[in-house]
């Protein structure tokens, strides 16, 4: 696989992942959160593991973050992270 092609799987993987954890994360009431206790913060980290959009999206980060560690083995940082910045523009679309 070229490192186009795994720069672009890296990118599908972060956009999938966030467009998940913020799916999961807007069901979960964060009523509570605003009062910024121990057992409010335990709460939502529950709702959160237990959430499978959340837990979608967190495997989704790890598949990016283990894709990423093979493009940068290839190639430059220099070269790759510019083109990262296509999520920004997937997530806006």
């Amino acid at each position: 696989m070229t490192v186009l092609m795994l720069i672009f799987v890296a990118v599908c993987l972060d956009v999938t992942g966030q467009t998940l954890y913020k799916s999961g994360l807007t069901q979960i009431s964060t009523s509570n959160v605003s009062q910024l206790s121990a057992t409010s913060a335990a709460q939502l980290i529950w709702d959160a593991v237990r959430n499978w959009r959340v837990v979608a999206g967190l495997i989704g980060y790890l598949a990016q973050a283990i894709v990423w560690w093979v493009v940068l083995s290839r190639v430059d940082v220099s070269y790759a992270f510019p083109l990262t910045k296509l999520n920004v523009i997937s997530n806006c679309a």
